[in-house]
């Protein structure tokens, strides 16, 4: 069984999915944990609605003195704002879920429905997500 943390700043739809996922059967995961640094992010609230540890940290170091307490194979950055540098033991294993297909509609800016406000705008017919394994430079 996968062991995940969430990281996220807004609303929380993807811990949606993921929770929804797990359970149903469809996602062979647990979530560990749910880190915002927004203190009063929607998605604070729907880890705790759902049962998941739902923690606030601000910054990198704070961010990862919270994981280092968890049993964590991976960190997904769901709708995450902020550039995240995980600690050694966790590299190679972050993985970011960007709205748009990269490199289209990427960079600052660009996240939630600027990316699709962007996308719509510029008249394209094809859109999507790209996910991906993060480095320490923003996508």
């Amino acid at each position: 069984m996968l062991k995940m943390a969430v990281l996220l700043s807004g609303s929380g739809r993807t811990l949606d999915n993921f929770h929804q996922r797990i359970q149903a059967g469809t996602l062979h995961a647990e979530i560990q944990v749910v880190i915002s640094n927004v203190g009063d992010a929607l998605g604070l609230e729907k880890a705790k609605r759902y049962g998941y540890p739902a923690l606030h940290a601000v910054g990198n170091r704070a961010v990862n003195e919270l994981l280092a307490d968890y049993p964590i194979d991976l960190v997904v950055l769901a709708g995450y704002l902020k550039l995240y540098a995980p600690p050694e033991a966790l590299k190679q294993r972050v993985l970011n879920i960007h709205p748009s297909l990269i490199p289209s509609f990427c960079g600052a800016g660009f996240y939630g429905h600027h990316v699709h406000e962007a996308v719509k705008a510029r008249g394209c017919k094809v859109s999507g997500c790209t996910v991906h394994f993060a480095n320490e430079v923003y996508d």
